[in-house]
């Protein structure tokens, strides 16, 4: 899959974007994102339970911006689906690493009351740190390969992991049809495969 993202950079940092409606299902109300239930069924390694544990600290997007974290704005929609609002952490998409505790950007859900609540993480490795690091081939993490695109820095890998919010089409989707963005709300993407 080859996904394709122009985006918008805030303060320098690297962006991309999420947002989500509420479970609107039986199904999805049933994998509540407090338990995870999902990640057991996604048959997690324990790598899926580890950032969820260490993500849990960003609940509160106060929290992601303290840690230095920059918020991309924007929320990234296809027509039936989309990521939402992502913060990322310029320091860590430099590094070629993909660390499951320590992901680059952290996507959010706008709620009614105007708050954002932490819903999926992704991992984002820019295409020339990786191979000046003697890498070869896509990255990959949780036994997933990354998805092979291009952003703001040029050629990047992404991997998607709603630990926070359960994804019909599966945890590692890049785009989750049960979030959308609000009305109104720029959407700063285009997918193609």
């Amino acid at each position: 899959m080859r996904i394709t993202l122009s985006l918008a950079l805030l303060g320098g940092a690297l962006a991309i974007a999420a947002c989500a409606d509420a479970p609107s299902t039986a199904a999805d109300a049933a994998l509540d994102p407090a338990d995870g239930a999902w990640l057991a069924a996604a048959g997690d390694n324990g790598l899926l339970g580890k950032a969820r544990g260490a993500t849990a600290k960003y609940m509160h997007a106060d929290a992601a911006l303290a840690d230095g974290y920059v918020s991309t704005v924007d929320c990234v929609s296809i027509p039936g689906a989309a990521m939402g609002v992502h913060f990322v952490k310029p320091a860590l998409i430099m590094d070629a690493v993909a660390d499951a505790e320590q992901p680059e950007g952290l996507v959010y859900e706008p709620q009614k009351d105007g708050s954002l609540k932490l819903v999926a993480v992704e991992y984002i490795i820019l295409q020339g740190p990786w191979q000046a690091a003697n890498q070869s081939g896509v990255p990959a993490l949780f036994g997933q390969a990354f998805d092979v695109g291009v952003g703001p820095m040029g050629p990047w890998y992404t991997l998607h992991a709603w630990t926070w919010r359960h994804n019909p089409d599966g945890i590692f989707a890049p785009f989750n049809r049960k979030a959308s963005c609000p009305a109104g709300a720029q959407s700063s993407a285009t997918h193609a495969h």
